[in-house]
């Protein structure tokens, strides 16, 4: 699985064949097939490794909208390491009982805050929106990633911008700051 994800890391998802995986792991393809009848199975199986990956970076909290916050940041780590992240989210995808998981505890959460049944659905599409959007978008050109958002922001040309895009560690901290205040946003509207 690991040389999987490090192809679609290095060179894309459009990369990842199963033909390429055989070659980087030094198997036939036939042998690839074995495992994984399909493109969409390898893709699965991927899919289930990184929502394990980002499980273990959650830190659980007590309170549900620090711990939906804690779970944002944990999905945000999980992608700088796998900029494929969002597009293998998204991908083809086939729910099953293991990526089931994080939708329902998310779900759980909004409902913890007290956030009405009619409105579940809405606010679950816009923490998963903002999530794997944001994560396509700040990670998905990964390791020039930094770059190109201070080079688009500074582009602007309004001084303020050119004053806190210095670095990468700046446009980094900038861009888990717009995160992280975006879902407070989301999560503050859906319990008024």
């Amino acid at each position: 699985m690991t040389a999987a994800l490090q192809l679609a890391d290095e060179h894309g998802i459009g990369a990842l064949t199963v033909r390429a995986l055989g070659k980087r792991v030094g198997a036939s393809a036939t042998a690839i097939y074995r495992y994984f009848p399909t493109k969409e199975a390898l893709i699965d199986a991927i899919r289930e490794a990184l929502l394990t990956e980002l499980q273990s970076n959650w830190k659980p909290a007590t309170d549900p909208i620090e711990n939906l916050i804690s779970l944002g940041r944990a999905l945000r780590s999980t992608a700088l390491r796998h900029p494929s992240l969002g597009q293998i989210l998204i991908l083809g995808f086939a729910p099953n009982a293991n990526t089931n998981q994080l939708p329902q505890v998310v779900i759980a959460l909004l409902e913890q805050l007290g956030v009405p049944e009619d409105r579940l659905i809405v606010g679950y599409r816009q923490i998963e929106t903002l999530a794997i959007g944001s994560a396509i978008f700040d990670f998905g050109n990964a390791p020039h990633h930094l770059r190109d958002r201070r080079e688009r922001m500074t582009a602007i040309g309004h001084p303020a911008f050119n004053e806190q895009l210095a670095d990468d560690e700046s446009v980094a901290r900038i861009n888990d700051e717009a995160f992280e205040a975006s879902l407070r946003l989301i999560l503050e509207h859906l319990t008024r």
